[in-house]
């Protein structure tokens, strides 16, 4: 069997292989270094050669063009918040009169009840809305909508 046969195939495989398990861009990677091979081994018929050219183009495609295909797909502001991130900017019902200066304060949001602080440091009555701006441990830092 020719030499850039069996690169092709190898290289087909692995991009396959790609599709089926998630392997973060690696087998796809490596299949294009074995495209590259191909190509070169219809060029030069020397084994070693084509085993060290598949080395160099692998260690390529991983280093230069796994990056770029991953930061063009996978853009930081694609990644949903989880967790109590989510809770950032949304609204909730204070369920406690919430009085920094007397330590007092708790709100429902999303299904949880929460230690609560006003970030004006204002008295905000039981029953009102507020918006969450932030979160430090188990407290949440919120302000009156109105």
């Amino acid at each position: 069997m020719e030499a850039w046969l069996i690169w092709l195939i190898i290289s087909i495989l692995l991009l396959m292989m790609e599709m089926l398990l998630p392997t973060d861009l690696f087998l796809a990677m490596l299949g294009i270094a074995g495209l590259l091979t191909t190509v070169e081994s219809l060029v030069d018929h020397n084994y070693v050669t084509q085993i060290i050219a598949f080395c160099v183009f692998s260690v390529l495609t991983l280093v230069v063009i796994r990056p770029l295909v991953r930061n063009a797909f996978y853009s930081k502001a694609d990644k949903a918040k989880t967790g109590v991130k989510a809770l950032i900017d949304k609204e909730g019902l204070v369920s406690e009169t919430i009085n920094n200066s007397q330590d007092t304060g708790r709100i429902k949001a999303h299904g949880d009840n929460w230690r609560a602080r006003s970030i004006d440091d204002s008295i905000i009555e039981e029953g009102q809305k507020v918006i969450i701006k932030s979160i430090e441990s188990v407290t949440v830092y919120v302000q009156k909508i109105d």
